[in-house]
């Protein structure tokens, strides 16, 4: 009897420590960037809109610097209310979209 409630008690402990993590909600996604403001925080890419912080860094200095129209990057965050927030980018080194490019983007939708 003792040995199940000892099992029991660190079970419960365990399942108070991973829940937060399973319960926040993360993404994952990859696409050419359609917007940057700056100003805002917010770049959008595949029509959507994300908040990106200046705590999000690439090479020292904010992420969102780096960022142009056209570059295709993968990046991941967590689920957000009103932007989902990006905790992570990956700045693929390709030449960046055309505008022609960039406009068949919008129509491809």
């Amino acid at each position: 009897g003792l040995l199940t409630m000892k099992m029991h008690k660190t079970l419960l402990l365990l399942g108070v420590i991973v829940s937060p993590t399973l319960l926040a909600a993360t993404f994952e996604e990859v696409g050419h960037i359609q917007e940057v403001s700056v100003e805002k925080n917010t770049i959008t890419v595949n029509n959507n809109k994300y908040s990106l912080a200046n705590s999000v860094l690439s090479s020292n200095s904010p992420v969102i610097f780096s960022l142009k129209p056209g570059a295709l990057i993968n990046f991941s965050g967590d689920i957000g209310s009103p932007n989902n927030i990006i905790k992570s980018v990956y700045i693929h080194e390709l030449p960046p979209l055309t505008a022609e490019e960039m406009d068949g983007l919008k129509n491809a939708e």
